[in-house]
């Protein structure tokens, strides 16, 4: 029996106001207009597409709840919508609560040491790629046609594993945009058969795009 699993990265998100105005970065920004725009064209391509995933798991986190409860009404199956803890964003305290302005200097990924204050680290990528990787697998496991819509960085971990069927080395790949689909499809001895970039029209930001 051939499967597939369809990965998908939220939409595009507003930052809330911090104390002294300007926008910031955290783990509670919501989908804006834009993202829900997109994620709902997104819906179309899929059907277009006839790709229906039965089930559709998520981030915990609002934007990516937002997305897919958008893709469960959008889909013509309305898949069932499951929040999973493990495919949560990366913990970063060098990001908590730092203005867009500020973070478009950075260079570093969301799990390089905190260049603000070098005494404290949040969640390492060894630590998010032991969780996520066995959460993926899981998932593929216990649903031979799934959807799972989480953030940029936990998309380039799911793309090194497929890539390297390393449990244990840890990657971050190049993600995939805002409110993009990559569907992966195997043949009954686990071999990928097929894999296809899925795309709506409206893309982000270029600031948008680091989140």
């Amino acid at each position: 029996m051939n499967s597939s699993v369809l990965i998908i990265r939220h939409g595009q998100v507003d930052s809330p106001i911090g104390p002294n105005g300007p926008l910031m970065y955290g783990s509670e920004q919501p989908l804006n207009t834009q993202g829900e725009k997109q994620i709902k064209k997104l819906g179309e391509v899929l059907n277009i597409h006839h790709v229906t995933p039965t089930v559709i798991y998520t981030s915990p986190f609002p934007r990516a709840i937002k997305s897919a409860q958008l893709l469960h009404d959008e889909l013509s199956n309305h898949p069932e919508v499951i929040v999973r803890e493990n495919l949560k964003g990366g913990f970063s305290p060098q990001w908590e609560g730092r203005s867009i302005s500020e973070l478009e200097n950075v260079k570093e990924d969301i799990f390089s040491k905190n260049p603000y204050q070098p005494d404290v680290q949040g969640e390492t990528l060894q630590e998010a790629y032991t969780r996520v990787t066995e959460e993926y697998q899981h998932i593929l496991e216990t649903n031979p046609n799934a959807a799972i819509v989480t953030h940029g960085e936990i998309v380039g971990i799911i793309k090194h594993f497929e890539k390297t069927g390393d449990k244990n080395k840890a990657g971050l790949d190049q993600p995939i945009g805002k409110a993009e689909a990559l569907l992966i499809q195997r043949n009954a001895e686990g071999k990928i058969i097929h894999q296809q970039l899925l795309s709506p029209e409206l893309q982000p930001t270029h600031i948008e795009s680091k989140k």
